[in-house]
């Protein structure tokens, strides 16, 4: 049995099928995994929600001060 061959142009259809599957796992694996990756570089307080004004950008120091707990 021979291959056939690659046929230009078809390529398309292939994403087409995968866009909803892609769209999927962006929305929800990609998404919030980069906002808690951004969440982690403020001083995010969950009872402050509401008022996003008041985050403070702390970059490597919530790292640093988990690295330094003796529980961790």
């Amino acid at each position: 049995m021979t291959p056939r061959p690659h046929l230009p142009g078809y390529g398309w259809a292939a994403w087409l099928f995968l866009a909803p599957a892609l769209t999927m796992i962006a929305v929800f694996f990609f998404l919030p995994v980069l906002a808690a990756l951004a969440l982690s570089f403020t001083d995010f307080d969950i009872y402050a929600l509401g008022d996003l004004h008041r985050l403070r950008f702390v970059g490597l120091g919530n790292y640093a001060r988990l690295l330094q707990d003796p529980l961790f």
